[in-house]
């Protein structure tokens, strides 16, 4: 299968919308731009998650799909979000008209599935780097707001001591006159301790001798000191910080949705015009959620010590073109839909995970490559040839993401 580097096909699209290259010549194109990394070494396979993330596949339409096909997008607010989080966003075409060429639509449908699955990746990078920005920062915050609180109760052992005997309830928003001994006004059965730093602010002193003002107004001035630290701590500069990398979390959260959606948007579009499988996806565990169940790999050492994989359950969504309906089926090692599975290392820096997923339609030959990463993780991307019972083949891409690494 030959390789191409995603840059190849940018640059190309980028250059000129109006190309004359035929999907089929670029079909070997990654889903993402290739990078090389060192292989993991045996114990970095015992810190993954079994559970997969996220997996999918895309099967590249030829341009003799596309003879009368057209499109315009169904959700505009997705592909506004991948336009805008892409430095070529421009370039991503919201509509293909009946009349463009066929080889123009296929690298057209092309270049949309490559650019939204960058903006995918772009978009979870800078989300996952908001995420420990943010960490860091309430962590930051949480240490600040300790040292205050500590001070606080020890004030509030202060404040506790200083029962305020008081005539009768202020109105709303007023202060209690009180006094620290009672007499005839100032009943001893009108009796208020303050408990903390915010309810002796509420108490107005009188009748008090001068060491007892002194003492009065330094606990009213530190309890003053604190709370303002306090709220300055809660509204001031730090949470502004965090408040700005919760947004930026939330808006990459968005951008990310964004591809999958633009994804499913067109390739949605050209399966319900052409009879075939295009997009197929998997039981995602991205959200973090604890309900499965999910796609699984386990990772474990034979007797030589060598990393080999003893469980391997993919579960697909292969859509409504598939001749089994819609929904997530279960192709695994155990149930014979994926065979010819072989992880190893091929040269000084891929190490290549190869198998096949066996469908009652077609037969999807992977060959994906590792790679591990801060952020995203291990993840195996890379080439599809699938083949149909009459013959035919069409090329893809696939990208399977496994866990965070903690290496």
């Amino acid at each position: 299968m030959k390789k191409y580097f995603i840059i190849n096909l940018l640059f190309v699209l980028l250059a000129s919308s109006s190309c004359g290259v035929d999907s089929s010549a670029k079909a070997g194109t990654g889903f993402v731009e290739r990078r090389s990394f060192l292989n993991l070494a045996a114990a970095d396979y015992e810190k993954i998650d079994n559970n997969i993330r996220s997996t999918t596949f895309l099967i590249y339409p030829k341009a003799s799909d596309l003879d009368g096909f057209e499109f315009n997008t169904a959700t505009a607010q997705s592909w506004k979000g991948v336009k805008e989080i892409l430095p070529y966003g421009d370039k991503v075409q919201t509509v293909i008209p009946r009349s463009m060429p066929s080889f123009e639509k296929s690298s057209q449908v092309i270049f949309t599935i490559i650019s939204a699955g960058q903006a995918r990746d772009d978009a979870y990078l800078a989300k996952q780097k908001a995420v420990e920005k943010l960490s860091a920062l309430e962590d930051e915050r949480a240490e600040l707001l300790s040292d205050v609180k500590k001070e606080l109760r020890s004030l509030g052992k202060k404040t506790r001591k200083k029962v305020c005997y008081y005539k009768e309830r202020p109105a709303d928003g007023e202060k209690y006159i009180c006094q620290l001994t009672p007499d005839d006004v100032f009943l001893e059965d009108n009796d208020r301790k303050a408990r903390n730093c915010e309810k002796f602010l509420e108490h107005e002193y009188i009748n008090t001798n001068e060491e007892e003002k002194l003492e009065l107004d330094q606990l009213a001035a530190d309890c003053t000191t604190q709370l303002n630290k306090e709220q300055e701590i809660n509204n001031g500069p730090i949470s502004d910080k965090i408040a700005a990398q919760q947004e930026i979390e939330t808006r990459n959260s968005q951008y990310r949705d964004d591809g999958k959606q633009v994804v499913i948007d067109i390739l949605k579009a050209v399966e319900a015009f052409n009879p075939n499988v295009f997009l197929t996806t998997g039981a995602e565990n991205e959200k973090g959620t604890d309900v499965g169940p999910y796609s699984r790999i386990n990772f474990s050492k034979n007797d030589q010590g060598q990393t080999v994989i003893d469980e391997f359950l993919l579960l697909l969504d292969l859509g409504t073109n598939y001749s089994e309906g819609a929904g997530f089926k279960e192709y695994s090692l155990a149930n014979g839909k994926i065979q010819d599975l072989r992880h190893y290392v091929r040269g000084p820096l891929e190490t290549v995970l190869e198998f096949k997923v066996v469908t009652s339609d077609f037969t999807i030959e992977a060959e994906l490559f590792e790679s591990s990463q801060p952020y995203h993780g291990l993840r195996y991307v890379g080439d599809l040839i699938v083949r149909y019972p009459n013959g035919d083949t069409r090329e893809g891409v696939g990208k399977i993401e496994i866990s965070e690494l903690s290496l």
